[in-house]
């Protein structure tokens, strides 16, 4: 269907991903499927203990 890059600046590396046609259809368009990928992320903080509160994208440590 489609591709996605995850670039992780942290340690300069990228990735291609294929998308997952049954997401893509459930949330129809970019804007859905963004949304579920950013949840999806999120997921990913919250098992190491982070709260999405405390994320700040325009911190001086990014």
């Amino acid at each position: 269907m489609g591709k996605i890059l995850r670039v992780d600046l942290t340690s300069s590396s990228i990735k291609v991903e294929e998308t997952d046609k049954e997401i893509a259809k459930k949330y129809i368009g970019g804007k859905g499927y963004a949304t579920y990928l950013l949840y999806q992320y999120l997921k990913e903080y919250e098992k190491k203990g982070i709260s999405p509160k405390d994320i700040n994208p325009l911190g001086a440590e990014n």
